[in-house]
């Protein structure tokens, strides 16, 4: 079997959970000996094997991939799979040319979702949180032309992927696709990789934390990650536990912003930025934290959640997109509802407070990870759905 997936930035670990999920599918698919290979973005990338760049950014990707047709039919793929992201996509490109490969499309969320989660947050009293000038134009402007293209590669798709159930119906709903054409596979995670096992010293000596009680959340990048929610929760758990500390790891885009608040919030000190790790450090934040917390407004199905539970680590929650198919509160981790600020201080209070509690719950979340979201298993359910298309 040749396969070729379609993903418009490809630099896992620093550009988004849709890159990782390619890398993983493609790497278990070449050890299986299947022909496995990646069309993206990007001028001056290495390392990435069978990989074709368009040699251009990622809002231009789609537009100048139709100068990639010729060797899309010259390759002669059994399968491509699209994972939708933004702009028209290359599917009706593909139809247009004739290409006898079956298209099968991953959705990873709802576009829709994510322009009505654009907006100023609260952060504490009267402080807030802003959007930056790409999200104003992502929720204006690119919303429309990311909807519409997805709606175009669902129509010429043979099969339709969604990463949740919610996603599923979600879609279902706003392109007005029938429910059997979807299927719904959850997105992986690296057993290995990410696993309890680690030492939790690395990252607690590199910041003097020694048996400080510390909160991890990844991935700050866009506003509608929910972080001032976590800030403005961090003034009540400091009140009670003097010593705790919140670690944020994630893009700079909004460290200045976030920083700012933490000072007027009058947390700096319980607050620490590192930034964007790489992906050999990450690991050793989860390994080091107690608890970890996600207290996002729209999600499809984050892979940040299955890294915690595999790294043995209670997720609290937002109760939003498939999150709850991943996490049931009681057992493997708490939920809350988005923007609900006394219930997640609650929730991290009861963990931070009661150790035996806490481990139970990091078992319980390391066993739903090795029996439900390891990626060998993920990647079975890919092939199944390849195969059952040829």
């Amino acid at each position: 079997m040749r396969v070729c997936f379609i993903v418009s930035s490809y630099e896992p670990g620093t550009t988004g959970g849709q890159a990782e999920v390619v890398l993983r599918l493609q790497k278990n698919l070449l050890e299986r000996s299947v022909e496995a290979y990646v069309m993206t973005s990007g001028m001056d990338v290495q390392g990435y094997p069978r990989t074709v760049r368009t040699r251009c950014g990622k809002r231009l990707f789609y537009a100048l991939s139709v100068a990639y047709l010729n060797w899309i039919r010259k390759m002669d793929f059994d399968v491509i799979n699209v994972h939708a992201d933004s702009g028209m996509s290359v599917v009706p490109f593909l139809a247009a040319i004739k290409c006898r490969a079956k298209i099968v499309t991953t959705i990873h969320n709802s576009h829709l979702c994510e322009q009505r989660s654009i907006g100023r947050l609260q952060g504490f009293q009267r402080r807030y949180a802003h959007p930056t000038f790409d999200e104003y134009a992502m929720k204006y402007l690119l919303t429309p032309v990311k909807f519409f293209g997805t709606y175009i590669d669902c129509a010429f798709s043979d099969r339709i992927i969604a990463v949740s159930a919610w996603t599923r119906n979600v879609c279902k709903a706003e392109y007005g696709i029938p429910e059997e054409k979807f299927s719904v596979i959850h997105n992986g995670v690296d057993l290995t990789e990410f696993n309890p096992q680690i030492a939790r010293t690395q990252i607690r000596s590199m910041f003097s934390l020694h048996e400080d009680p510390i909160i991890l959340s990844v991935g700050c990048a866009s506003i509608w990650k929910g972080i001032p929610y976590l800030l403005r929760s961090m003034v009540n758990v400091t009140a009670r536990l003097p010593d705790a500390r919140l670690i944020v790891v994630g893009s700079r885009r909004y460290q200045d912003q976030m920083q700012l608040l933490t000072k007027e919030l009058g947390i700096q000190k319980n607050v620490i930025f590192p930034g964007p790790v790489t992906r050999e450090e990450l690991p050793f934040y989860y390994s080091a934290c107690d608890v970890f917390a996600m207290p996002t407004i729209c999600e499809g199905f984050p892979l940040v959640v299955l890294e915690a539970m595999a790294s043995g680590r209670p997720v609290v929650a937002s109760r939003v997109g498939g999150i709850p198919e991943a996490i049931e509160t009681g057992s493997n981790g708490i939920l809350f509802e988005p923007g609900n600020v006394s219930q997640l201080t609650r929730a991290l209070l009861s963990l931070l407070e009661d150790g035996s509690l806490r481990r139970n719950m990091g078992r319980k979340a390391r066993l739903v990870a090795e029996t439900k979201h390891d990626w060998k298993k993920i990647t079975d359910k890919y092939m199944a759905e390849f195969e059952s298309l040829l």
